[in-house]
């Protein structure tokens, strides 16, 4: 078996981090790293208070400035006890990296955390400026005309994971949803075409802000993940792909689907089956609201 080497690291056995150089450490860039935990922090700030330090060392890449790796709770919990009193310090265990770029560091905080929990959206964050996508939603032209879109949202802004996520499902004809794991939906988003595909993308979610703008607010009856994942990929299907007028789309939405009861209880399902079963009964109840020589077939 081949022997798995180490990156090469160097070990700086203590240090004491005080106000004299607690600004000489720098958090690793938000966009390599999942959202700060305030309750954890919280948690440690607790431990320091009553006297405990850690047992585990905080990594480091010195590159320059000396930017944390793994640690960022624990250094945002210290910044916080010194800022509380000048006079605190702590003796901390330290590995440091030399010379990492910013897309080793990304690589570096991936590996020390590879066995700690996160989300999808943790994921996304890590990565987001490897998308092209994710850049491109991020300028006026689509903000102004659709509305912000974040990793990790507000009840006011698009969830970049669901919207997207359905998009790419209905470019795959999944119609059950996207269930790709982390590292696919990237392989899946940086293989969307920036021009055709964000062009198809904007307009479908400027057409359906114009027509059903309460799907933006959390909280909305049909803004569930299976809601959305079933209205991308029909409107994909139907009206990006020139199959159906928009106006008639939204005709027969309004008619027949925002009134069905039904499909609303539809909508609280989560899964696979749920969103596919979804997905077929807003085909059926769009065609209920079509003429005949209107109506679509969405495999």
């Amino acid at each position: 078996m081949a022997i798995l080497k180490k990156s090469n690291f160097k070990i700086i056995e203590t240090k004491v981090i005080s106000i004299k150089n607690i600004n000489n450490f720098q958090l690793l860039d938000s966009n390599h790293i999942r959202r700060l935990r305030e309750p954890k922090v919280k948690q440690i700030i607790k431990l320091l208070k009553a006297g405990k330090n850690f047992d585990a060392p905080i990594v480091v890449t010195k590159n320059g400035q000396t930017t944390t790796i793994d640690g960022q709770h624990r250094m945002t919990a210290i910044r916080k006890m010194i800022d509380d009193d000048p006079t605190w310090g702590i003796e901390v265990s330290l590995y440091q990296y030399e010379n990492k770029n910013t897309k080793e560091q990304g690589i570096l905080f991936k590996n020390w955390n590879s066995g700690t929990p996160q989300s999808t959206d943790d994921f996304i964050q890590m990565f987001s400026t490897t998308l092209p996508f994710w850049n491109k939603m991020n300028l006026i032209h689509f903000t102004q005309n659709v509305g912000m879109v974040s990793i990790y949202p507000s009840p006011d802004e698009l969830h970049f994971r669901k919207w997207v996520g359905s998009y790419t499902a209905a470019t795959l004809r999944s119609m059950g949803g996207n269930s790709l794991t982390n590292e696919k939906f990237l392989e899946v988003v940086k293989r969307l075409d920036i021009s055709n595909d964000y062009d198809i993308f904007f307009d479908m979610c400027k057409d359906i802000k114009n027509n059903l703008p309460s799907i933006f607010q959390r909280g909305y009856r049909y803004a569930t993940t299976t809601g959305i994942a079933a209205l991308i990929y029909v409107y994909y299907h139907t009206v990006s792909m020139g199959k159906l007028d928009d106006k008639k789309f939204w005709k027969a939405y309004h008619k027949t689907v925002a009134t069905s009861e039904q499909y609303y209880e539809a909508l609280g399902m989560t899964g696979g089956k749920a969103t596919t079963d979804a997905t077929k009964d807003l085909v059926t109840l769009i065609n209920k609201g079509l003429k005949k020589q209107d109506q679509v077939i969405v495999k």
